[in-house]
């Protein structure tokens, strides 16, 4: 059987293996941007859609 190598090493890793809280300002104005759009699709009646990006 094939053994599975070891990940590579990230600097940028914290100290539990996850990127530093600085780095998360792209995920927060995603999420800023979803809310916008679902409020939207609310709005104009897409339920479906609205739902969707609230997941």
């Amino acid at each position: 059987m094939a053994t599975i190598p070891a990940p590579r090493a990230d600097t940028g890793q914290g100290a539990w293996g996850s990127p530093p809280i600085y780095s998360r300002a792209d995920d927060v104005a995603f999420a800023q941007i979803a809310a916008a759009a679902s409020i939207a699709a609310d709005a104009a009646g897409w339920k479906n859609a609205a739902a969707c990006l609230d997941h």
